[in-house]
């Protein structure tokens, strides 16, 4: 029960951060404010888009759907944020506004397309979306 607890709080979490088109940085027990990442005295950090090393991910689901997306890194990452766009949002028609937006601060960024959205088949299904939020949530954790 403890677990469903905390599964659906990240899943509104995720979920919030999609619909408002924002992002957030999230680890179990790390909390990363604005100041601590962007304090001009103690740390700067300036990447061009060329610095960044970008490659295509898939991830296989529990029903044997794959969500499609891409892994954006940069060198001096302090953290990887696992982003959803917002209604409408695919890597195909704004993955490349997407990383001017986090060009200048310290992370590496993992951004997949929506079940039944670009390049990720399926039915679009809001039940369905929370479990695969939490699922890739999973997957990038482990995988960092």
């Amino acid at each position: 029960m403890r677990f469903l607890s905390t599964a659906r709080k990240a899943f509104v979490w995720l979920f919030a951060l999609a619909f408002v088109g924002t992002a957030g940085f999230a680890a179990w027990g790390i909390h990363v404010s604005p100041d601590d990442v962007l304090a001009k005295n103690r740390y700067t950090h300036s990447v061009t888009p060329l610095d960044w090393a970008s490659s295509l991910i898939t991830y296989t689901h529990d029903d044997g759907n794959v969500s499609n997306g891409a892994r954006l890194d940069q060198p001096g990452a302090l953290a990887t944020v696992l982003y959803f766009g917002g209604n409408g949002y695919t890597l195909d028609r704004f993955g490349t506004r997407t990383r001017p937006a986090f060009q200048n601060l310290p992370v590496n960024v993992v951004i997949y397309d929506r079940r039944g959205y670009g390049r990720t088949a399926g039915k679009p299904d809001i039940v369905r979306w929370e479990r695969d939020a939490i699922e890739l949530y999973r997957h990038t954790v482990t995988t960092e």
